[in-house]
C-alpha cells in the first residue's frame, strides 16, 4: 500500500476487508447537514502507530521471541520507515524557539477529517 501511494515502508489501510485492502469509503454522509462529501478518513496514518505498538506489546507480554524475530521486528521497522518518508523538511517552519526549520508529516488527516479533506 505505501508503495502504490508513493511512500516507503509499510502502511496498513485505515480500514481493511478480509483481504487486507483499504476499504475506507470515498463518500461521507455529513450529519451536521446532511450532505456528502469527500471522505478523507482514509489518510488517517496514526493505525500504523498502533500496529506498531502493538506488535512490541506483544512480545513484551507473551515473551514470543520467535515472532518478534520473523514477523514483529520487521513491522516495526518498516512502519517506522513509513513514517520517515512522510516526514518533509520546511526551513520556514520552527519546532521551537532556537531551531531554524522543522520536520512535518505530509499529508495526515487532521482532526475532523470526515469534514474536508485538507
Amino acid at each position: 500500500m505505501a508503495r502504490q501511494a508513493g511512500y516507503e515502508g509499510a502502511m496498513y489501510p485505515w480500514q481493511s476487508g478480509s483481504n487486507g485492502q483499504e476499504e475506507t469509503q470515498l463518500l461521507h454522509l455529513n450529519p451536521r447537514d446532511g450532505t456528502w462529501g469527500a471522505d478523507a478518513s482514509r489518510l488517517q496514518r496514526h493505525v500504523n502507530a498502533a500496529i506498531a505498538y502493538n506488535v512490541w506489546q506483544y512480545h513484551v507480554v507473551t515473551g514470543d521471541r520467535e515472532f518478534l524475530s520473523h514477523y514483529g521486528a520487521e513491522m516495526i521497522l518498516e512502519i517506522g520507515r513509513f513514517f520517515a518518508s512522510l516526514a518533509r523538511f520546511d526551513e520556514g517552519a520552527a519546532a521551537c524557539a532556537a531551531a531554524s526549520g522543522a520536520f512535518w508529516g505530509a499529508c495526515w488527516a487532521r482532526p475532523r477529517s470526515w469534514a474536508s479533506p485538507w
